[in-house]
């Protein structure tokens, strides 16, 4: 168990804490820097840019076995999370807190869920184990969903309402229901009841009054140029207390530099998706840019060119930057425009033309050049109409954050 919490709190409450640190150590993982890009690369909304290696077989799916390391990784720490889980568990199972044993039940749903949608059939463990095992087998996906449904019950019957929790990234009822509608639609399609139980556990998320799409500009940055979908994402603006009230839930991370293990491991989503800018001629990192990216995926060529309709605010020049500027003082080199006006080699396009920035002693100045590359597109989850405007706030209980910012052309 780990926990930031003092010795002045409760056991149990610090053991909590210490599953919501085991859930961040899943998604800040850093040791392999591609594993993030497991989740997209091979899809119809990432390709392959500099790979790092552990999901190159997420697209060369020959290549793909239960050693790779992102597969192996993910399939420990979720049992990691169900043991720390069934510790808590156990230890409030004679008139103890029930909304602490609903905040364990909410991870250990959340891990079996995952479970037996990437795996199928899986392990079944809901007691503690303190000692080596090696007699596991698997049960029946419907006997996991059966554990799945139970605990969720549970939770949403005992978990505090939005806004009533110790804070406001801490699991309440809500974070709860968005997880069981998730899980519900999945089992609808092995036994077609289910469907039924994800409508009534997301409904009272729906008519609640409490949850609202962004429709306005809002936030620290209101009065900057921007729009309101840009401002749901950037730092300061992203939670409920900020005033995006789009959110169910905001997993919270702080820099280290300002909260003594604000940041667990060292998140991979933005160098992921950010190019690597250090590399290319004329450019040199910055905050404005998305900071020092490796590029290891790349925006797909069907989010580029045929997700979105003309005016769709996800597409705006705020979100999908489609022009990036030289950057780097005294940077000087001749290269080729193409007949669209895109950068390529020299005496490769229609013309040629020498870009030239000055010095930092002199006003500074930048040539742009043309290309596509995402500031902030964020990942959402589809509805039946590809049209309607969707979104993982309303359709999962997670909130995955991905700042994409693709590889240049």
């Amino acid at each position: 168990m780990y926990s930031s919490y003092g010795p002045e709190v409760s056991d149990v409450n610090a053991k909590l804490v210490g599953l919501h640190r085991q859930y961040a150590a899943i998604w800040g993982m850093s040791s392999q820097q591609g594993f993030v890009g497991c989740w997209q690369v091979g899809t119809d909304v990432g390709a392959p840019g500099d790979t790092q290696g552990v999901e190159v077989p997420f697209y060369r799916y020959q290549e793909l076995n239960a050693e790779n390391a992102g597969v192996s990784f993910l399939w420990e720490k979720l049992y990691e999370l169900i043991n720390s889980a069934n510790q808590i568990i156990a230890s409030q199972a004679e008139g103890g807190d029930a909304a602490a044993t609903a905040e364990a039940m909410f991870f250990r749903a959340y891990a079996y869920n995952m479970l037996v949608t990437l795996w199928g059939d899986v392990p079944l463990v809901t007691e503690s184990t303190s000692i080596p095992r090696t007699d596991y087998t698997r049960n029946a996906v419907a006997e996991v969903d059966g554990v799945i449904d139970s605990d969720l019950v549970y939770a949403m019957s005992n978990l505090p309402v939005v806004g009533a929790a110790k804070n406001e990234s801490r699991i309440n009822q809500d974070m709860a229901r968005q997880l069981a509608g998730e899980a519900y639609l999945r089992m609808g399609m092995r036994d077609a009841s289910y469907f039924k139980k994800a409508e009534d556990a997301v409904t009272p998320i729906i008519t609640g009054g409490k949850y609202e799409l962004i429709s306005a500009r809002y936030g620290k940055y209101a009065a900057e140029p921007g729009d309101y979908y840009h401002d749901m994402f950037r730092w300061g603006n992203q939670r409920r207390s900020q005033g995006n009230m789009e959110a169910i839930w905001t997993f919270e991370m702080e820099y280290n530099r300002d909260v003594n293990g604000g940041t667990i491991d060292n998140p991979q989503q933005r160098r992921n998706w950010v190019p690597a800018f250090h590399k290319l001629d004329g450019m040199v990192n910055a905050d404005s840019i998305g900071g020092r990216g490796n590029g290891r995926l790349r925006i797909s060529n069907f989010v580029k060119y045929g997700l979105y309709e003309k005016g769709d605010i996800r597409n705006s020049n705020y979100n999908i930057r489609r022009v990036m500027w030289y950057n780097k003082p005294g940077f000087s080199k001749e290269v080729g425009i193409d007949a669209k006006g895109f950068l390529v080699d020299k005496d490769k396009g229609v013309r040629n033309v020498t870009p030239t920035l000055p010095q930092p002693s002199t006003p500074s100045f930048s040539l742009c050049f043309w290309g596509v590359s995402v500031i902030h597109y964020i990942l959402r989850k589809y509805t039946s109409n590809c049209n309607n405007r969707f979104t993982i706030y309303r359709e999962l209980y997670s909130i995955k954050q991905e700042h994409i910012n693709q590889n240049q052309n």
